[in-house]
């Protein structure tokens, strides 16, 4: 918006230019006849007095194209952003396919199973603590060859053992009940990791014209600073320079996010054309098991 005002700021001061240094009457006409030099006239821009002669010898006409091209262009890149982020969510919901068709099933047993180790460990927190302090000062012990107080540490471990091996086999136990689960699931998103790895140097390339577009991004910010700066100076004719540049950049910008969207179309054909091996994934599964 602020850049906005700065060109409606640009066209009332070549109205007034143009009021001055043809008269009111002829100043909306399009007169061929019209003379190219203007009697010399002033205008006050802020602080800054300007003759009129100094936009009199510029063209100023061509703030008027570079102003409708750059509207052109935001409207451009505005259509080309709605339909980056339709390509964007369609790659992510096909992603989100991929790890669905791992079992809903086998995901809740793996949970099912951790939660409950998670109960065990978490009910008998204390013990284990006291377990790993007893091992550790009686490793302590054993390297100070302290055999009276080794003696009492090892009678120490071996009551407190009776208490937490049962503990640890019931958690071991949990785990071996899903242990095809686990093979099988481990599978299926070791197949997903492997169909993503296919698309990494796709997602470098789109990265990479990410980071090329900020660049140039940020060179456009640098020229509307300089048409800012030089509306607010009356500086026409760097008014008019500075705009193209802002046009060009503009320009370069869509042809970088076009290449963008190619990349992301690519991304989503190749998603769209894979799905996960069950049978080798199965097969992977039971090998895996008769270990």
């Amino acid at each position: 918006m602020k850049n906005q005002s700065k060109l409606l700021k640009v066209f009332s001061l070549f109205l007034a230019i143009a009021i001055l240094t043809m008269g009111a009457s002829t100043a909306f006409a399009d007169d061929p006849n019209t003379p190219t030099s203007a009697v010399p006239g002033t205008v006050t821009n802020g602080d800054s007095t300007v003759t009129s002669v100094t936009y009199a010898t510029y063209d100023v006409s061509q703030i008027d194209p570079l102003y409708n091209q750059l509207l052109n262009l935001r409207q451009q890149e505005k259509d080309l952003d709605v339909s980056m982020k339709a390509q964007h969510d369609t790659n992510y919901g096909l992603i989100k396919g991929l790890y669905s068709q791992v079992s809903k099933e086998d995901i809740s047993k793996l949970k099912a199973i951790s939660d409950q180790n998670k109960v065990l460990r978490e009910t008998n927190k204390p013990l284990f603590i006291q377990w790993n302090e007893l091992n550790h000062q009686y490793q302590v012990s054993r390297k100070m060859k302290d055999e009276k107080k080794t003696v009492e540490l090892r009678l120490q471990i071996n009551a407190l053992k009776s208490q937490i091996q049962p503990i640890f086999a019931q958690i071991k136990s949990n785990e071996a009940s899903v242990k095809d689960v686990r093979d099988r699931v481990n599978a299926e998103r070791k197949q997903i990791n492997s169909i993503l790895g296919t698309l990494k140097p796709l997602q470098q390339q789109e990265t990479t014209l990410w980071s090329t577009i900020k660049s140039t991004e940020q060179q456009r910010n640098g020229a509307w600073k300089v048409f800012n700066t030089a509306v607010d100076n009356g500086d026409i004719s760097a008014a008019v320079q500075s705009l193209a540049q802002v046009v060009s950049y503009k320009q370069q910008i869509i042809d970088l996010k076009k290449q963008v969207y190619t990349v992301q179309q690519q991304i989503g054909t190749m998603l769209s054309s894979v799905t996960l091996n069950a049978s080798t994934i199965k097969a992977g599964s039971s090998t895996t098991t008769t270990k």
